[in-house]
């Protein structure tokens, strides 16, 4: 018995041994093989393998932990096409090594890119330079700069994304190669005349004709008319782009000068409201709505032209939900829902929409609410408005029963301690709950960046 335990391990042993100069031999089992894919996304374009090109999905059988090398590059496509490598599935770079040990896809992904072909006529300078490749998608920002003793005229586009118009400072969609090109004419050549101000809403053609064009006033309009804003955001309280555009506007209503310009900046504005609060919006959007009523941007029949594209976009305000300054939940514009400064300032912005549009619905809406903020006692509405920061300010007219509206022919003494003590001043059509943002009741009033204050 001893002896036949003892046979077992030489047996096993003989076994392995037998194994393993049989596999030494190749006549044991054909190894295990791992399946591979290697493709591109989009589909179609070219890669190696060891070495070896290909431009359609491969598959291969490797030995598990084999080395073999994938790679690629960028591109051509179609004519203002090319495609740029953006990476390997698995992390690798353009070209690397790999050695997979289970069945495994490699994708190569690239992005698709669209060329802008810039040019510009006589006259004038364009920017970005011509024959840049761009993101498929992405909104590139075009300018065009004239030289002295010329004006831009106008753009002309092809391409899908492209924009053709007035406004020399936009921005092109990469929706394809797109082509621009720029026309300047000579300033010796008079610009075609502003819109009649005749019809507009805001200020008759005899108003505008009193305006002054001189002393520190009209510098100061004029200096924010030629100035060159930052980046327009109606969606920011803090942006100021609309008042320096309602600046060129009446520069140029006034005596011919930005009109370009302020249209520019009218239609920079379209959409960089974003899905921000009433209130944010209210006290950009009137400068923008003025200006457009000024310089006669509205529908003309073409839904591509500036005056088309402002007019939907001034509409599309009086149908969109966005959010309440204190809920945070989303609804209509109007001036009938109660809180402070907020209903205020909407009502005005509400009115001004019905205006430039001529809707007496929205003016009659618009109406009956500031009746009730004058404290018209006709008023078919109560807006329920809490009034107690404009009266612990003390810019109330009557602090025992005070208005969101100082009425017509207020005036109050500034009390003693403040600036003006015992003088006494007109407050009327002060927004109480504004205007006490600068302050206590004091004279004068201190700045508060806040233009709606004296809408």
């Amino acid at each position: 018995m001893r002896k036949l335990y003892l046979l077992a391990p030489v047996l096993a042993l003989a076994l392995l041994a037998t194994g393993a100069s049989a596999q030494g031999n190749g006549k044991g089992k054909r190894p295990r093989m791992t399946s591979v894919i290697v493709q591109t996304s989009p589909a179609g374009l070219a890669f190696t393998v060891d070495g070896v090109q290909y431009s359609s999905t491969q598959a291969f059988d490797w030995t598990p932990g084999s080395e073999h090398t994938i790679a690629t590059s960028p591109q051509a496509g179609g004519v203002g096409t090319q495609y740029a490598y953006a990476s390997w599935s698995d992390g690798g770079a353009m070209s690397h090594t790999v050695a997979p040990s289970a069945r495994t896809t490699y994708t190569v992904s690239f992005t698709t890119q669209y060329q802008l072909t810039m040019s510009a006529g006589t006259g004038g300078s364009v920017t970005p330079a011509s024959g840049g490749f761009y993101d498929s998608g992405q909104r590139v920002v075009i300018d065009a700069v004239a030289d002295a003793g010329y004006r831009f005229s106008a753009w002309a586009g092809t391409g899908s994304g492209s924009y053709s118009g007035s406004t020399g400072h936009t921005t092109v969609t990469m929706n394809g190669p797109i082509t621009q090109s720029a026309a300047f004419e000579d300033e010796s050549t008079p610009p075609p005349p502003p819109p009649p101000p005749a019809s507009g809403i805001w200020i008759g053609e005899d108003e505008l004709a009193l305006l002054p064009m001189s002393g520190a006033d009209w510098s100061q309009v004029s200096s924010d008319g030629a100035a060159n804003p930052s980046t327009p955001n109606v969606g920011s309280q803090d942006s100021q782009h609309d008042i320096y555009t309602l600046a060129a506007a009446l520069t140029c209503v006034r005596n011919n000068a930005n009109c370009t310009k302020a249209r520019s900046q009218v239609v920079a504005a379209i959409g960089t409201e974003g899905n921000n609060r009433w209130l944010a919006i209210s006290r950009n959007l009137g400068g923008y709505i003025i200006a457009a009523d000024l310089l006669g941007l509205r529908d003309d029949g073409n839904p591509d032209s500036d005056g088309s594209r402002v007019e939907a976009w001034i509409r599309s305000f009086l149908t969109r939900q966005l959010p309440d300054n204190n809920t945070g939940v989303n609804r209509h514009i109007g001036p009938f829902h109660s809180g402070s400064n907020a209903a205020a300032q909407e009502g005005f912005i509400y009115a001004a929409i019905g205006a430039y549009i001529n809707d007496t619905s929205v003016l009659n809406r618009a109406w009956d609410a500031f009746r009730t903020y004058a404290c018209d006692p006709t008023a078919p509405d109560n807006e329920n408005i809490d009034l107690a920061a404009g009266v612990a300010g003390g810019w109330a007219y009557n602090d025992s029963s005070p208005c969101a509206v100082n009425p017509l022919n207020s005036t109050k003494v500034v009390p003693g301690g403040r600036s003006g003590a015992g003088t006494t001043h007109s407050i009327d059509g002060a927004v109480i709950n504004d205007i006490q943002r600068g302050g206590a009741y004091q004279w004068e009033p201190a700045y508060t960046d806040y233009v709606y204050t004296g809408a």
